[in-house]
């Protein structure tokens, strides 16, 4: 009689803890892993912040800017291919880690220039599933996203979208219908959007 006692204990016991494990695995958040970056597209615009006159590289008539003016509008695609490459770690207790080779933009707003430049950084990380809201917060703050993310379960592939306004930028070199123009360090407010995809590990 004991024994039976003692087998229906331990069945019982069994049974507790196998859906203890199975609500805690399902309790996981369904972000939390290990991303490697795949692509970054880099969209930039900027409008002029001044009235002003512009003189055209190819020595053409000056041009009136006025403020408003849409004066720059690029787009650039990065891919494994041009030597990105990133990971993303986030964590089931909020902490994050980021690190990888980048582009980044290098000297003043008046002779910008792009590099690729290693980056490393801790943080933390926060998402609102019904909003779609994503937030990574690292140590280096110019490193930090807050936008909106998008998750495929089933190809495990996450595409995250922000965007950064500066109303306080410069250009040197900037084109306006089409013309390159050659500027004096130009005040504009610029917005950069940047797309980032990973796929899950």
């Amino acid at each position: 009689m004991k024994i039976k006692h003692i087998s229906f204990f331990l069945m019982i016991n069994m049974l507790f803890f196998s859906c203890e494990s199975q609500n805690e695995e399902e309790n996981i958040h369904p972000l939390v892993g290990t991303y490697t970056l795949t692509s970054l597209s880099v969209e930039s615009l900027a409008y002029s912040s001044v009235d002003t006159i512009g003189n055209p590289i190819d020595e053409l008539d000056p041009i009136s800017i006025l403020s408003g003016d849409l004066v720059i509008e690029t787009a650039t695609i990065y891919t494994t291919n041009d030597g990105i490459e990133g990971t993303v770690i986030l964590n089931e207790d909020g902490t994050a880690y980021l690190a990888g080779t980048l582009p980044a933009n290098i000297g003043t707003g008046c002779d910008p220039w792009i590099i690729l430049g290693s980056v490393a950084s801790d943080g933390e990380w926060a998402v609102d599933l019904e909003t779609s809201v994503f937030e990574l917060n690292l140590d280096y703050d110019l490193l930090d996203i807050q936008g909106t993310y998008n998750y495929e379960e089933v190809s495990q592939v996450m595409q995250i979208i922000y965007t950064v306004t500066n109303p306080t930028d410069t250009l040197g070199v900037l084109s306006l219908s089409g013309i390159q123009i050659n500027s004096l360090c130009l005040p504009v407010t610029s917005e950069t959007t940047r797309t980032l995809e990973f796929i899950k590990e």
